[in-house]
């Protein structure tokens, strides 16, 4: 089933610039919502009217404003691509301040719970892709920051529940691990003093804010499972390590049990 119409979290995010050109979905399809931030710059591929800013601070508030956008604009099945993330402080145990990271732990959960409420409203078919991160399901932790971890560790098995619930309603909900990619993330782990993270992690970010993205595994994955939603549903899937194939989508299960 070709997937002709695109709703997306986070647009103004790195990787979301540099996937959504090369999805073939042409832009008059594309609806994105965004948190609104002065350090961040709008997506000029998707139109100007069709892009929604608000704080994303109040849930309740952030809910109905996306259900009336969309309200009569969705006749065929959607695509969901959640790039939204907040990364929070970088601070070792000893230092961190609980608050901030209880408060990135919340923020990274909104829009990704939020795509699992909507999904009711999508028509029969749609697929929901939320982006995970910090390691969460491979053997490379990054606990750089752990408001940021917490939450795209919970997202891992909450995305197995949510799933089976939506399918119900038709709608197939799963988590793609994009690997390193050039972004705002990467950058603040360059710049931090290596006496919070491991020099190696610091390096590492440097190594990938100084080369060139290549989205080509990302595109090929994303493709793979809007065609096989069956295999997209509850799982986390590894653009690096995964096999496309019925065998892949076990890198970031956390209970490994199909």
């Amino acid at each position: 089933m070709k997937i002709n119409k695109l709703i997306v979290f986070g647009s103004t995010s790195s990787i979301a610039k540099v996937l959504l050109p090369n999805l073939g979905i042409a832009p008059n399809h594309m609806l994105s919502f965004d948190r609104v931030n002065s350090n961040q710059v709008a997506n000029t591929f998707i139109p100007q009217e069709s892009q929604y800013q608000s704080d994303w601070n109040d849930a309740s508030e952030i809910e109905s404003f996306v259900l009336a956008t969309l309200h009569g604009r969705l006749v065929e099945p959607v695509l969901v691509l959640n790039f939204m993330g907040l990364f929070g402080q970088i601070e070792k145990i000893e230092d961190i301040h609980i608050d901030d990271v209880l408060l990135t732990n919340s923020k990274n959960l909104l829009p990704f719970l939020l795509a699992g409420k909507i999904a009711r409203f999508l028509p029969k078919g749609s697929r929901i892709l939320s982006f995970s991160g910090a390691g969460v399901g491979g053997d490379n932790l990054d606990d750089s920051s752990l408001g940021y971890l917490a939450a795209k560790a919970s997202m891992a098995v909450l995305v197995e529940s949510i799933d089976q619930q939506l399918t119900q309603y038709g709608v197939r909900f799963g988590l793609i691990a994009p690997g390193a990619f050039p972004s705002r993330m990467q950058e603040a782990v360059a710049q931090v003093d290596s006496t919070k993270i491991p020099l190696a992690r610091v390096s590492r970010a440097k190594e990938v804010m100084s080369g060139n993205p290549a989205p080509e595994k990302l595109l090929e994955l994303i493709s793979f499972l809007a065609n096989n939603p069956h295999l997209l549903g509850g799982r986390t899937w590894s653009a690096n390590f995964d096999e496309l194939t019925e065998r892949g989508g076990n890198f970031g299960k956390l209970r490994r049990i199909f």
